[in-house]
């Protein structure tokens, strides 16, 4: 993708109906910052955004974007088995209150309890473009998971409910993005809400998926 500042402007209004909200994704060639002067637009000032938010961002890419306004959200993938943020990225987005909105909280199906060791995926699961549905790494993740489901099962929760409220629960994140099929998966979904897992369960659950057996 290669828009011009113009561009980026035209897309940010059309994209709203001419009208302010949302959140102005600033995106470009391999998910680089476009260039585009946020000061000199005015887009905020314009009523065209309220909110600047980025995907998938560096935090090098975020310390380029606050050249040219304030980013007020990152959505990352983040779950139980795809923690690569921690170390350098959520200690940027607390620091410099930048709220965290987690994609993939169920790691595309694998933390919903519903597959096991020898389950073949025909779609993108089964070329392993995704380091947890390697053959080794996904086998390890869902002997951890089994593990983890006694614990959801024990809280009175399924798999997929305890995998939604961890991920909203951890530091730095603000909400979780979770896909739904139908009204069923909706409603089992929300059940992730509204409780806290215990503090000794979550003791035993970091110990399970540090567990790299």
């Amino acid at each position: 993708l290669n828009l011009k500042k113009g561009e980026v402007v035209v897309d940010a209004t059309m994209g709203l109906g001419g009208h302010a909200g949302g959140i102005l994704e600033m995106i470009g060639k391999k998910g680089m910052l476009i260039g585009f002067d946020l000061d000199e637009n005015n887009l905020k000032e314009a009523g065209k955004i309220r909110y600047i938010g980025v995907s998938n961002y560096s935090v090098d890419q975020l310390k380029e974007s606050a050249k040219y306004g304030q980013v007020v959200s990152l959505q990352p993938m983040y779950n139980m088995v795809e923690r690569d943020i921690e170390k350098n990225l959520v200690p940027f987005c607390v620091e410099n209150n930048i709220g965290i909105i987690a994609y993939s909280p169920l790691a595309s199906g694998v933390l919903t309890g519903k597959y096991n060791e020898n389950t073949k995926f025909s779609d993108w699961r089964g070329k392993g473009i995704r380091s947890h549905f390697t053959d080794d790494t996904y086998r390890s993740n869902i002997r951890k998971i089994k593990k983890i489901t006694k614990i959801a099962e024990e809280l009175g929760k399924t798999m997929g409910q305890l995998a939604i409220n961890w991920v909203v629960n951890q530091k730095g994140v603000t909400t979780a993005i979770v896909g739904v099929k139908n009204a069923a998966q909706l409603y089992s979904n929300l059940g992730g809400l509204g409780w806290i897992i215990p503090s000794e369960d979550m003791d035993q659950i970091e110990s399970i998926l540090q567990n790299h057996s």
